[in-house]
C-alpha cells in the first residue's frame, strides 16, 4: 500500500494566524486599505513562516512604529499635503488625508515596503527549512546537484519552527551557507532601515520648523512635503529609523537566540546599530535624489499644499473647474511614482547594506 504524497511546503499555523489578525486589525484601525490588508497578510506570512524569526520581528517593528508615526500631528500634516482623490474643500479641513486615518496603505504601497524583504525571507526559508520536500532540494532542482554542492557545501539540516528556534543556533554549517544566511538577513536589515527612515523622515521630518531645501540645490527652499526636500530634522529621523532597525536585528538575531559570534555582544550590537543607521541615512539620500529628479511635485499656491501620489493631472482635483486652483510644478520629471521611488530606494539600499555588512562585519 503506497503512502500518500507529502506536501511540498508546510503551513505554519501560528504565523498564518498572526498575519491575518494583524492585517484585519490594520484595516479596522485605518492603517491599511482593504487591498492593503490582503497584501499585508501575505507579506506577514512570508516573513513569519521562517526558521529565523528575525524577519518577522523586523516587519512587525516597521509596521507598528510606522503606523504610529503616521498619526503624529495628523491635522498639521493634512494642511500641508493633499491626496489625489481629495477636492479643495475637504483637503483644507484635513478630512480624508492619510494621516487622519492612520495611513490607509493600499496593496501596492504594502508590497513596495515589504516585498523585497519577503523575497530575502523566502530565500532563507528555502535554504534552511527542514520541511518535507525542501531541505535544499529547491536549489538542487533549479541549478543542478553539482552547482548546489559547490556553492552551499554540505547543507546542514536543522529543526525549525515559525517563531522560535534559529536555524544556525548550536550548529556549524558550511562557510558558504553562513554567508548566504548573513546576506539574507543583512538585505532585510537594509531594506527596513531604508523604509523606516523614509517613513519617519516623511511623517516627522515634515513637522520641522525649519523649511526643507532641495537636495540637488541646497540654496533653494521648498515647501514641506516636496519630493527631494531635506532638512536636518528629517535626515536625523532617517538615521534614527535605521538605528532602530539595526537594534531590532541585534535583539532578535543575537540576544534572543544567542547566536554565536567571534565578537563581544556589545561590539556586535554597536556594529548592527551603526550599519542600520548608515542604511537609513543612505536610503534617505537615494530617495531624495530620485524624488528631486525623477518624481514630479505639484504645489498649489492657493492652498499651500503639496500633491501626494503618483503622476496625475492635478486640475482634476478641483470640482469647480480646471482653472479654480493655481497648480505649479515644483520639482522633478514625471518619470517615477512615489511607490516606484520607494521600492528602488529600498532595493538599492538593501543591496548596498548586504555587501557592506558582508565585507565589514
Amino acid at each position: 500500500m503506497s503512502t500518500p504524497a507529502e506536501p511540498y511546503l508546510e503551513v505554519h499555523p501560528v504565523a498564518l494566524a498572526l498575519s491575518i489578525v494583524l492585517a484585519v486589525q490594520g484595516v479596522a484601525k485605518g492603517s491599511l486599505a482593504l487591498s492593503g490588508g490582503f497584501a499585508a497578510a501575505l507579506m506577514g506570512y512570508a516573513h513569519l513562516a521562517n526558521p529565523n524569526p528575525t524577519f518577522g520581528y523586523l516587519l512587525l517593528a516597521f509596521y507598528i512604529v510606522g503606523s504610529r508615526a503616521t498619526k503624529v500631528k495628523a491635522g498639521v500634516k493634512a494642511k500641508l499635503e493633499r491626496e489625489q482623490h481629495q477636492g479643495k474643500a475637504s483637503s483644507s479641513k484635513g478630512h480624508g488625508h492619510k494621516a487622519s486615518t492612520g495611513g490607509q496603505r493600499d496593496a501596492l504601497q504594502v508590497l513596495c515596503n515589504a516585498l523585497p524583504a519577503a523575497v530575502a525571507a523566502a530565500t532563507y526559508r528555502l535554504l534552511f527549512s527542514t520541511e518535507r520536500g525542501l531541505q535544499g532540494n529547491v536549489v538542487r532542482n533549479a541549478f543542478g546537484k553539482h552547482w548546489s554542492k559547490a556553492f552551499l557545501g554540505d547543507v546542514v539540516v536543522l529543526p525549525c519552527s515559525s517563531l522560535s528556534s534559529s536555524a544556525l543556533a548550536n550548529a556549524t554549517p558550511s562557510p558558504n551557507l553562513v554567508v548566504a544566511a548573513r546576506m539574507c538577513l543583512l538585505f532585510a536589515l537594509g531594506h527596513y532601515a531604508c523604509c523606516m527612515g523614509d517613513v519617519l523622515a516623511s511623517e516627522l521630518g515634515i513637522l520641522s520648523r525649519s523649511p526643507p531645501r532641495l537636495i540637488t540645490n541646497l540654496a533653494r527652499i521648498v515647501p514641506p512635503g516636496t519630493n527631494g526636500g531635506v532638512s536636518l530634522i528629517g535626515t536625523g529621523w532617517s538615521a534614527a529609523g535605521g538605528l532602530f532597525i539595526g537594534l531590532v536585528t541585534f535583539a532578535a538575531d543575537v540576544l534572543l537566540h544567542c547566536r554565536a559570534s567571534d565578537r563581544p555582544v556589545f561590539i556586535r550590537g554597536l556594529e548592527l546599530a551603526l550599519l542600520g543607521s548608515l542604511a537609513g541615512f543612505t536610503g534617505s539620500m537615494i530617495d531624495s535624489v530620485l524624488g528631486a529628479t525623477l518624481q514630479r511635485t505639484w504645489y498649489s499656491r492657493e492652498t499651500k499644499q503639496v500633491l501626494i501620489g503618483g503622476p496625475a493631472d492635478p486640475k482634476r482635483l478641483s470640482p469647480y473647474g480646471k482653472d479654480e486652483e493655481d497648480w505649479i510644478v515644483m520639482t522633478g520629471a514625471n518619470v517615477l511614482s512615489n511607490n516606484a521611488v520607494n521600492i528602488v530606494s529600498a532595493v538599492a539600499t538593501a543591496t548596498l547594506t548586504a555587501f557592506a555588512g558582508w565585507l565589514l562585519l
